[in-house]
């Protein structure tokens, strides 16, 4: 499944690309194997989730309480959390940071 969402590296070169770490700061995560030019390309792939944009007036007030981190806000705002299960939102919580008032 995730080898059909990969179009760049090819999937038996990802390794040289890209390494799964495990570190007590940040966790699991993927870092780059090397160090890239500013406009190389590092990973294309298929969205596995689309989100809506949010609202201008979202936009805004993100943009007003948060200044430049709002970007990283923007994707939790596409969902409708209270229609998340639980067990849903606790992966997305875990793999994902998310402002705590988003987890609210």
């Amino acid at each position: 499944w995730a080898a059909a969402k990969l179009h760049f590296p090819p999937h038996e070169r990802l390794h040289e690309f890209l390494e799964v770490r495990n570190t007590d700061e940040l966790g699991v995560h993927v870092a780059a194997t090397r160090d890239f030019g500013g406009r190389e390309l590092v990973l294309s792939e298929d969205a596995l989730i689309l989100l809506p944009d949010p609202s201008r007036a979202q936009r805004t007030e993100l943009e007003r309480l948060f200044g430049d981190r709002a970007a990283f806000l923007l994707p939790a705002v596409g969902v409708d959390w209270a229609r998340v299960d639980e067990e849903a939102r606790l992966a997305a919580l875990s793999l994902f940071f998310m402002h705590p008032i988003i987890a609210k």
